[in-house]
């Protein structure tokens, strides 16, 4: 099993992150927004808002042996997707 980094660098590499296309490639989330709290973004091309508490993220990340939308939607309800496209871009899955 990999090893899970640590909160101070899941942000850092959260950070680089720009854009993710989702797992279905129907949609593309383009991040306005990031810090050690919230990510926040746009999906395109429907141009909603998202917003993506970074704990709670973290969290998942952390503690889920496998992450998808239904291992996600405890952490972060509603934003499952654009979450998962973001660790995936962010090679964290």
């Amino acid at each position: 099993m990999k090893q899970k980094l640590s909160f101070t660098e899941f942000i850092r590499v959260i950070k680089t992150v720009k854009q993710a296309k989702s797992a279905q490639g129907n949609a593309t989330y383009v991040i306005t927004y990031c810090d050690d709290k919230l990510c926040l973004g746009i999906r395109k091309p429907k141009n909603t808002s998202f917003e993506i508490k970074i704990p709670k993220l973290y969290e998942a990340y952390c503690q889920c042996d496998t992450i998808n939308t239904v291992s996600l939607k405890p952490y972060v309800p509603r934003v499952q997707s654009p979450s998962l496209a973001i660790l995936s871009e962010a090679k964290l899955i």
